[in-house]
């Protein structure tokens, strides 16, 4: 599954496009070149972020506002007739005690319905080759889902996305990066909120104490007759972050 490189790419010295310095300009840059065929730019993309993760650490904890996702920029991720303003997006860590491997077994589970008590539903509509992906003899993986989930005060939120995975070299090993795409509106059972559309970007790397995850979240949403801020759902992903870490963690000590 790894794509070709032109060998006139090499010949006349095209040059890997420089990564932004900053934390909050590197994510929408990961973001945006997730895909690229050159492999050489998100690697660049996730070298840069470990440093920059590491110096924002306590920030990290609480989250941190990034760079709003623009028309051009989801356009570039392959979201047809994007027309945003702009998406308000926010960047938190978290660090699982479990391997890599064994996060991402879970993460791409096709059952979670079976492993979480908060997902009513959870079905894949289309999947690559997991075992495949799973054993690293490929770099890609891709699946459509759909989901129904039990969201605390809100009630029941339904919606269809497609997560996106490649593993990516780094001087350490390997890191998994995530591409989290859901251009469609999600459905509450409630009428106290309104999701409009959401995206993640998000880079798993083994760590001391186990796996660390740096995830970006894009929310455009409004709650229904309440003055909130902006960044008020962003603000709750981020919460939910360690929480949803510990109960990986626990299914797979389970396992």
């Amino acid at each position: 599954m790894n794509s070709v490189l032109l060998p006139l790419l090499f010949l006349t010295g095209c040059k890997v496009t420089d990564a932004p310095a900053s934390l909050e300009d590197l994510v929408v840059y990961g973001f945006v070149h997730f895909d690229d065929d050159d492999t050489r730019i998100l690697e660049e993309a996730v070298a840069n972020l470990g440093p920059l993760v590491d110096n924002h650490s306590e920030d990290l904890d609480e989250g941190v506002r990034v760079e709003e996702l623009r028309n051009a920029d989801l356009a570039a991720a392959g979201v047809e007739n994007a027309d945003v303003e702009g998406i308000v997006g926010a960047l938190g860590a978290v660090t699982y005690t479990s391997g890599l491997d064994d996060v991402f077994g879970v993460t791409a589970h096709s059952h979670k319905d079976d492993l979480f008590d908060n997902v009513l539903v959870y079905e894949v509509l289309d999947e690559t080759d997991r075992d495949c992906f799973a054993n690293h003899a490929c770099d890609r993986f891709e699946q459509t889902l759909r989901e129904v989930v039990k969201v605390p005060l809100l009630g029941e939120a339904d919606r269809t996305f497609v997560n996106q995975f490649r593993w990516v070299q780094t001087d350490s090993g390997e890191a998994l990066v995530i591409r989290s795409l859901s251009p469609e509106p999600m459905s509450f059972n409630s009428n106290i909120v309104k999701v409009h559309q959401q995206y993640a970007f998000v880079v798993l790397e083994d760590g001391r104490g186990g796996t660390e995850r740096m995830e970006s979240f894009w929310v455009d949403a409004e709650v229904i007759g309440l003055d909130v801020p902006d960044n008020y759902a962003v603000n709750n992903a981020i919460n939910a972050m360690a929480e949803q870490a510990e109960r990986i963690d626990e299914v797979i000590a389970l396992q």
